[in-house]
């Protein structure tokens, strides 16, 4: 077998691995990451820098990386800007590579990765909530505030996510499925009808009782926008629609999103200490406090490694000890970037997705505009670039989808026959 031949499948390997992201352990997933990257050398396509529209994209996903590495050779000695900049390398090197060994997805590998990643998703959410059941039934014994309380930090403990994050994860895989449904295919890449509806229906309802509220806002967006481009399906098979409906109507009132959601009626602008519970409330003075630091840092900002100390500093003026128990960021990435790097760092995080988008509505990609969509609205509430999770999810799929194109629904038997 030609050594090209064995690396690719090697490459193509580690890849389907890191696509397992939502069961890989979090201590594994830099090896993995590291590992593919290796790889990708041996399958390096020189023919990728001859695509100015692929190459301006690289240059803009990378942006917000250079920024943070400029920040950091102005300020070596700066510990909490070296613990950022490590957190964020995948946003650099994910796209690297993925841009440099394209060639080597072609559309067969494509709908593997990302039958890969909805396995896992489908695997993840099943087992959080499982164990759930069997290992703190006494969840089941509270109500209202206490019980979404204690729901979503079982599932933080048993998934490795936090809730928001798990809740995007999933939403976006039903997200997937429901795509694969109205496209009229009966037999895909991603299996039977049934299948694919029960799967979306339990990716669903887990990223529903997740209780994020932004992640379940992008869904339904989204997922009118797909349900408006699939019309002519949607009319022809109206009743399994409606009864989609009718399953996420029922899981909010059942699930700790609808506690959640009353959180709204409980805002106290003028004193979050009314209700420490109420995370709106604690959101209150982040974002009041992220305002009044932008306000006298609008064009330069106070760089990232001076963020988190600036925001604990202005939460001392509030009367409750909510703020020293945790260091709360912005929990708005457009507010993040802006006040690390002033206009300059906004403009820069707003570019990946409105030149992304741009482009993919040229070339009449459908999944790619709706996932940025996705992640545009995701990131209004919070911080997704902080973690790991949110990292990997962004950088894997935006990556995958903007050099390759969106995933595919069938293959053709020519198309089998590569290698």
């Amino acid at each position: 077998m030609p050594v090209k031949s064995i690396t690719g499948k090697i490459n193509f390997f580690l890849l389907c691995l890191l696509s397992a992201f939502p069961i890989l352990p979090f201590r594994l997933a830099p090896f993995v990451i590291a590992g593919w990257c290796i790889s990708c050398l041996f399958v390096f396509d020189l023919s990728a820098f001859r695509k100015r529209k692929k190459i301006a994209l690289l240059i803009i996903f990378i942006l917000p990386f250079i920024l943070h590495l400029v920040s950091l050779a102005a300020n070596p000695r700066d510990g909490e800007l070296w613990f950022i900049v490590e957190k964020k390398m995948a946003i650099f090197f994910v796209p690297v590579f993925v841009f440099i060994s394209a060639r080597n997805l072609h559309r067969q590998r494509m709908g593997t990765v990302f039958n890969v990643y909805l396995a896992a998703a489908l695997v993840s959410a099943l087992m959080a909530n499982l164990n759930i059941i069997l290992k703190k039934t006494e969840i089941f014994s509270l109500t209202g505030d206490d019980f979404s309380y204690a729901y979503r930090t079982a599932l933080e403990d048993f998934s490795g996510f936090h809730p928001t994050y798990f809740a995007m994860v999933m939403l976006f895989g039903s997200l997937m499925l429901i795509w694969s449904l109205l496209s009229g295919f009966r037999s895909t890449l991603y299996g039977p009808v049934v299948y694919r509806s029960v799967a979306a229906c339990i990716l669903l309802g887990a990223g529903m009782l997740a209780g994020a509220r932004t992640p379940l806002a992008a869904f339904g967006i989204s997922t009118l926008l797909l349900l408006a481009g699939h019309w002519s399906t949607v009319k022809k098979q109206a009743w399994p629609v409606a009864a989609f409906g009718a399953l996420l109507v029922l899981i909010f009132f059942l699930s700790p999103l609808r506690n959640r959601s009353l959180e709204f009626a409980g805002v106290k602008p003028d004193n979050i200490t009314v209700d420490e519970k109420n995370t709106l409330n604690i959101r209150t003075g982040i974002y009041h406090c992220s305002l009044s630091l932008i306000k006298n840092n609008w064009f330069t900002g106070v760089g990232p490694g001076e963020v988190q100390r600036k925001l604990n500093s202005c939460y001392e003026q509030y009367p409750t000890n909510v703020y020293r128990l945790n260091n709360y960021n912005t929990h708005n990435e457009y507010l993040n970037h802006w006040l690390s790097f002033g206009i300059a760092g906004l403009l820069a995080f707003l570019m990946i997705f409105l030149m992304p988008a741009y482009f993919g509505l040229q070339e009449k990609q459908f999944i790619y505009p709706l996932f940025l969509l996705f992640m545009f609205i995701c990131c209004m509430t919070e911080n997704l670039l902080a973690r790991q999770t949110g990292v990997i999810f962004y950088t894997f799929f935006n990556s995958l989808l903007a050099f390759t194109g969106d995933p595919p629904l069938i293959i053709s038997k020519s198309k089998e026959a590569e290698s």
